[in-house]
């Protein structure tokens, strides 16, 4: 009898000190920038070391009481050690803290000067941050918008994987400026993407006779959607006569190239300019 006695009192001796030795809960998530009250359980002073991807910070406790944490000690995404170090032997419990809502966003445009008319050919994407710049991994809708100056907009919406949404749209087939624009929720970024004419679609010259030869010029070098070159695109004027072949190289300006070729008898003039080639013109030279 007294044996049982005995063995019962130390069963409570043993389950008490359970119950009061020091102990700490944390949760198994939670998000950056909140605060946190993190429960403890034991008597006596303690403490409270936290352990995070960028810093470490000490609390001191009176165990029984809530270890709280301001939105400062858990800004950083990542896991965190919480260890509590009391008379009663040290304690630790980990949890992981993730990005909260999107702050900010970080967005790539490119190119920055897209050819008309182009699939595919302005490319965007986006990285999304919270307030603690912490890279916002859960999958967010992201909504892509491609607006040209007096027509109606282009737009998408995808999902971020991993941090990041991406998007691929086609260039508009007029040239000029363009606003490219991300956003999710009401965080929004934007871009402007200069859209430039193509390569000349086709070509077609003109000439006549000078004292000093022959003046040719193009009619308005146009791309296939109708745009003019820009400034600087060449055009090659070829010559052939009495003398042989021979050629030159013009710039178009302000839509048009022009040179002066010499020429001698029956002259034949043709252009070209990238994948684009003119008509011929046929003329006698001043003998």
């Amino acid at each position: 009898m007294r044996s049982s006695f005995v063995s019962l009192a130390c069963c409570v001796v043993m389950a008490a000190g359970t119950a009061f030795a020091a102990d700490v809960t944390v949760p198994e998530q939670a998000k950056a920038g909140s605060k946190l009250s993190l429960a403890t359980s034991g008597s006596g002073e303690a403490t409270a070391v936290i352990v995070g991807p960028s810093a470490v910070v000490k609390h001191k406790v009176q165990l029984g009481q809530p270890i709280t944490l301001d939105e400062d000690d858990v800004a950083g995404a990542g896991r965190y050690e919480v260890i509590l170090e009391s008379g009663e032997g040290n304690v630790a419990k980990s949890f992981f803290v993730v990005a909260a809502k999107p702050a900010h966003l970080s967005f790539v445009a490119h190119p920055s000067r897209a050819p008309v008319s182009q699939r595919n050919g302005i490319r965007g994407s986006v990285y999304a941050f919270d307030p603690d710049n912490n890279l916002v991994t859960d999958p967010i809708p992201v909504i892509f918008k491609l607006t040209e100056k007096e027509k109606a907009s282009i737009q998408k919406q995808t999902v971020s994987k991993n941090g990041v949404a991406s998007i691929a749209l086609d260039s508009p087939q007029r040239e000029g400026a363009v606003q490219f624009q991300a956003s999710s929720e009401d965080v929004n970024a934007t871009r402007v993407v200069r859209v430039v004419a193509d390569e000349p679609c086709a070509l077609r010259i003109h000439a006549q006779m000078q004292p000093k030869g022959v003046q040719v010029e193009t009619d308005p070098v146009k791309d296939c959607s109708g745009n003019l070159v820009p400034d600087g695109t060449v055009v090659t004027f070829t010559e052939n006569d009495a003398q042989g072949r021979s050629t030159v190289d013009a710039n178009v300006k302000k839509g048009i190239a022009r040179a002066t070729l010499p020429a001698q008898g029956e002259v034949t003039i043709s252009a070209a300019s990238g994948v684009a080639l003119g008509n011929e013109v046929r003329l006698k030279a001043n003998q």
